[in-house]
């Protein structure tokens, strides 16, 4: 998810636009998720937030258009600046990584995925890179059947792309439950953070057995 913790009423309006849910004493950030921050805040406040210091956790300073940068020389994250930098906020995916383990050159060889989400899209599958113009991605096309013939949830209100470190999109189905497990974890149904106790090896058919 992507959510903001905003003090001045410019920057609310902004991150609203954005698409982007305000902070509450409810939220807890997990991993891939992105926390944007009005560099006004009081730095105490950051005590209250949890799941700050996960080390896939994305912080970012906002800075307003009438605001200057000597209030965030203390903050250590990335700045965007209003308005320079407002397609880049809008662009702002959270990200899930997972680890398949495939074949390559005949050899297991763990793999990377990352499951950029969107969340302002609406059920967007991204194309992955070197993949011809309009085709989505295979294996997401795949898992949305699976899914839906199983009943799981579906992230509809979402852009999604996956990209794999090494640079290797793998053939068929053979890094699809990877993925369905980075699916989950965008939807709550399975902790984010849980992805990265596991390395996942198999596929999922188009009726969800695996």
């Amino acid at each position: 998810m992507r959510v903001g913790l905003a003090h001045t009423p410019a920057l609310r309006r902004a991150l609203l636009e954005a698409g982007v849910r305000p902070w509450t004493a409810e939220c807890q950030l997990d991993a891939g998720d992105i926390l944007i921050l009005d560099p006004t805040l009081d730095p105490r406040a950051l005590l209250h937030v949890r799941g700050l210091l996960l080390p896939d956790v994305e912080v970012l300073v906002l800075i307003g258009e009438t605001q200057g940068s000597a209030r965030t020389t203390g903050w250590p994250w990335r700045r965007l600046r209003l308005p320079r930098d407002r397609d880049e906020l809008l662009g702002l995916r959270t990200v899930l990584p997972a680890t398949a383990v495939i074949p390559i050159a005949e050899h297991p060889r763990p793999i990377t995925l990352r499951l950029e989400v969107r969340d302002s899209d609406r059920g967007t599958v991204g194309v992955p890179d070197g993949a011809p113009a309009g085709r989505g991605d295979p294996v997401l096309d795949g898992l949305r059947v699976a899914f839906e013939h199983t009943g799981l949830p579906w992230p509809h209100a979402a852009a999604l792309t996956v990209r794999w470190a090494p640079a290797h999109q793998p053939q068929d189905r053979e890094a699809s439950l990877a993925v369905a497990a980075a699916l989950l974890a965008a939807t709550g149904t399975v902790p984010p953070a849980a992805l990265r106790r596991y390395a996942f090896v198999g596929d999922v058919t188009p009726d969800g057995y695996l």
